[in-house]
């Protein structure tokens, strides 16, 4: 126990020079004061009395112990009935030993007989985890400080304190957003996934849903970088934003490969189908990216009741979204004629080995 205290001491201390972290506090304390009843078995055992019933005695008198109800008709309430010493009769460790309780034969004997009454330190209780004594530490975030940088800067202290053969875990608001943040990215990995097979079925080929989801990568770029500039966080909200991005920004792309291959169907050359699709399509990306930033643009701001928790979604969405339209129109047709020229390049191969196979 000791060492425990130590150790939580020496995080607790580093915790609260930190910045941002406020009302640092652990409930392990081992300098607790506390009264100590130590029986003698032996002498109980004379007089005929067992540990329960000296326990049970002091723990109703000195402690308190519910024993009825009173319920007041007049007032439609009802109040829990405690036996207890009165006040002058308990305030003391001594007061302990003039504790009178009754023996097998019908006498009366004092407690002073059997048990002996010390005044110590101890802890103030011993928390378990995982069957494993464990110490809890407290903390709040103040000062506009993230709770992810909270915690990453926790997890620091942690290596760097906690020796081999203890560890640690999170509760509370902390475990709360670690769990989902791991979800939020699960999701949005499944998203990628799912995203690829529907456009994969759709071109009937694997090359070019590549190039449609180049805009997911393009979009993380003004994501991060509007969130930047508001001096936001990646927290709960903004992920929730980026997954959103996932399904918004893929319909750019998509509308520029799909006309140009529908211009290559016709018979155009490649270079002047990818040349003629991206000014037809201006037009139709511009109006839905411009609608879709309109539509975020009040919950960036923030202009509503609570609006400052959902400003992080909005402006993540508002940022991966210009960007990504901007960046569309120039990468995605260079993209495209790579990726064509690599997908030729491998038929080609293919095609070589099944004739050098024959």
């Amino acid at each position: 126990m000791e060492k425990l205290e130590k150790i939580s001491n020496q995080i607790v201390g580093e915790m609260a020079k930190s910045p941002g972290m406020v009302d640092v506090s652990s409930d392990l304390e081992l300098t607790k004061p506390e009264v100590r009843v130590l029986i003698d078995r032996n002498k109980a055992a004379d007089v005929g009395v067992n540990v329960r019933e000296i326990s049970s005695a002091v723990q109703q008198l000195v402690g308190g112990e519910e024993v009825s109800k009173f319920k007041d008709v007049e007032r439609a309430k009802r109040y829990d009935v405690r036996v207890r010493l009165i006040k002058d009769q308990r305030m003391n460790p001594e007061d302990i030993s003039r504790i009178s309780i009754r023996t097998p034969k019908g006498g009366l004997i004092r407690l002073a007989q059997v048990v002996k009454v010390e005044e110590g330190i101890g802890p103030n209780l011993v928390n378990r985890k995982d069957r494993q004594r464990s110490a809890t530490i407290y903390a709040e975030t103040a000062g506009g400080k993230a709770l992810g940088e909270a915690i990453a800067e926790v997890e620091g202290l942690t290596k760097k304190y906690l020796p081999s053969g203890y560890s640690h875990s999170f509760g509370g608001q902390a475990e709360a957003f670690k769990e989902s943040f791991q979800y939020l990215i699960m999701a949005l990995v499944q998203a990628i996934i799912i995203i690829y097979m529907v456009l994969a079925m759709q071109f009937n080929s694997f090359v070019h849903p590549l190039t449609v989801m180049l805009a997911l990568p393009l979009s993380t770029v003004g994501a991060f970088g509007a969130l930047y500039l508001t001096g936001d966080t990646i927290s709960i909200m903004s992920m929730i934003g980026m997954i959103t991005l996932t399904a918004l920004v893929v319909k750019n792309s998509i509308l520029l490969v799909d006309y140009t291959n529908t211009l290559r169907e016709r018979g155009m050359e490649r270079n002047q189908a990818v040349l003629q699709a991206s000014p037809v399509r201006l037009r139709p990306i511009l109006m839905t990216a411009v609608t879709t930033i309109l539509g975020v643009l009040p919950v960036a701001l923030g202009y509503s009741a609570g609006g400052e928790a959902r400003a992080g979604m909005g402006r993540a969405t508002f940022g991966g979204m210009f960007a990504s339209t901007l960046l569309t129109l120039f990468i995605v047709p260079v993209a495209y004629t790579l990726l064509d020229d690599l997908q030729e390049k491998l038929k080609s191969l293919l095609k070589g080995k099944r004739k050098i196979g024959k």
